[in-house]
């Protein structure tokens, strides 16, 4: 009995270890991803977020809606991540690209607050996404569905540290 109690201690502090590990690695790797980025204004709204230096920021405005795009600005690069923002009331998340994409969520944060975000892994390449109050008080854009696409995990990783600087002015 007691062998096996110090045996599943062992086991969970492995385990416990080697999450804490990882989660060191991908936070050492987005601190440095996030070195090399820059804060921008999206739109004319009162909304900030940094991105890499090289990647521009478009919008597309609806008749009650904004979405703002972000992805590489270079012609002759071929970039791995791009993702956009919905600003607006009415949002809704889009579905997977086939019943085949593996479907899970994990939790990270966006305007200073943890969100649960649902990523598709569908052929090799992922998609994230959230759907999350804006708290602008400006009644037209209650809502933020942020999103993103990248071809592996670590891109996740960037596209995820891109909207943990999301951030709103007063």
């Amino acid at each position: 009995m007691i062998i096996r109690f110090i045996f599943c201690f062992v086991l969970q502090s492995f385990a416990f270890l080697a999450c804490k590990d990882v989660n060191q690695k991908n936070n050492a790797v987005n601190k440095g991803f996030l070195d090399s980025t820059s804060e921008r204004q999206v739109g004319q709204l009162s909304y900030y977020i940094s991105m890499p230096n090289k990647y521009s920021i478009t919008e597309k405005e609806g008749p009650d809606f904004s979405v703002f795009y972000f992805a590489d600005s270079g012609t002759t690069s071929a970039t791995s991540i791009s993702g956009g923002m919905y600003f607006g009331n009415f949002p809704s998340e889009f579905p997977p690209k086939s019943d085949s994409c593996k479907v899970r969520t994990m939790d990270s944060q966006i305007l200073g607050n943890k969100s649960s975000w649902t990523i598709y892994e569908c052929d090799r390449e992922f998609a994230i996404q959230t759907i999350v109050e804006s708290n602008s008080g400006e009644g037209w854009n209650s809502q933020i569905h942020a999103f993103g696409h990248g071809k592996s995990k670590e891109d996740l990783d960037k596209i995820l540290a891109i909207y943990s600087t999301l951030r709103k002015e007063n």
